[in-house]
């Protein structure tokens, strides 16, 4: 991915805008890291930019980097719940 001028400018404000708006960053992504929510807007602008398209995204396209970012923590939880031993006391027991 190279950098491009117009789509550093346009991520740079995203990230000014929900640094001094904290309560509406919680409110989209909660306790998740910020960190990550930034990068995957950053892909989802030099998508654009890679097609030729607006780098602009449209309110769809941030819903869209939400639900993805949303899911992908969800499936870690997932995995983290579902293992397939359980230590108790007693030693390891086998929940097939």
């Amino acid at each position: 991915m190279k950098n491009n001028v117009d789509c550093e400018i346009y991520i740079s404000g995203l990230i000014n805008f929900f640094e001094k708006n904290p309560k509406d960053l919680k409110n989209l992504i909660g306790e998740l890291d910020k960190e990550k929510f930034y990068m995957q807007l950053r892909v989802a602008v030099y998508k654009n930019f890679d097609k030729g398209e607006d780098i602009v995204l449209t309110q769809q396209q941030i819903l869209d980097v939400l639900v993805e970012f949303h899911g992908e923590s969800k499936r870690e939880k997932l995995t983290e719940v579902l293992a397939p031993i359980h230590k108790t006391k007693w030693g390891d027991l086998n929940l097939n």
